[in-house]
């Protein structure tokens, strides 16, 4: 269970990564390290109780650590290290950016599989476990689309017609984009993801066309959510009438 946590956290710290990181200034390099240890402690775990269940029998141990270690070489060891190397100031920040994907994909699909087996235990209990996932689908949902709205702004070179440059001529005494340190950043990067998936927010139109084509996605993204609480969270939040179903 606790092994979920350095799951989610790659989940939540490479769109950040992509938003206010760069090679040369990785904000998240000592939690991204702490991460990597719990998977190596993971994968040394594994090679001393994993069991071989096609033969029914217990393998070497030198043999079984091995073969893991090879498998998470490719999932996880090796995407990490290259990310690592390219994390200095000479790396373009494209190609840094492109390096982090192997190391995020492999960590979400496994985050989905561990819900999937949850889902499958007779011992969990359904109705907390489909709230923890609304709420964690809702935050994580939140922060990829503030975090990829300023990445697109970013990628703009922040200029006025980016929904940065309003929200700094909106609120000039309190955000700047470069004088304002790396949270009040992300505290606009969380408003901005709220009221992205809020209903009618949109009253005034992107001023270019990423971010008008990415809100169209966004726009879709807030319906499956609203479908996805009406149809999975609300049947175990609401009591059912007795009486009705008689």
């Amino acid at each position: 269970m606790f092994f979920v946590l350095p799951l989610a956290y790659e989940t939540w710290a490479f769109p950040f990564r992509c938003a206010l990181c760069s090679p040369g200034n990785n904000l998240l390099l000592f939690t991204d390290v702490a991460s990597d240890v719990f998977f190596l402690i993971d994968a040394i775990f594994h090679a001393f109780v994993m069991e071989d269940r096609l033969a029914r029998r217990k393998r070497s141990r030198l043999r079984l650590f091995q073969e893991y270690l090879y498998r998470q070489s490719l999932s996880t060891i090796l995407p990490s290290a290259v990310f690592y190397a390219l994390t200095n100031s000479h790396t373009p920040l494209w190609l840094w950016m492109l390096s982090g994907v192997p190391r995020f994909l492999p960590r979400l699909f496994r985050l989905v599989r561990y819900f999937q087996k949850m889902q499958m235990n007779l011992n969990v209990d359904m109705k907390r476990l489909q709230i923890v996932k609304f709420i964690a689908v809702l935050t994580l949902s939140c922060h990829w689309v503030g975090c990829t709205y300023y990445w697109i702004a970013r990628i703009l070179e922040f200029r006025d017609n980016t929904w940065v440059g309003q929200f700094e001529a909106t609120m000039p005494g309190v955000f700047h984009r470069e004088l304002s340190p790396w949270w009040e950043h992300y505290v606009a990067i969380l408003y901005r993801g709220w009221i992205g998936l809020a209903p009618n927010s949109y009253r005034r139109p992107p001023q270019n066309w990423p971010e008008q084509l990415f809100s169209v996605a966004v726009m879709f993204m807030a319906m499956t959510l609203s479908a996805y609480l009406l149809g999975t969270v609300l049947p175990h939040i609401v009591k059912k009438d007795v009486q009705l179903e008689e």
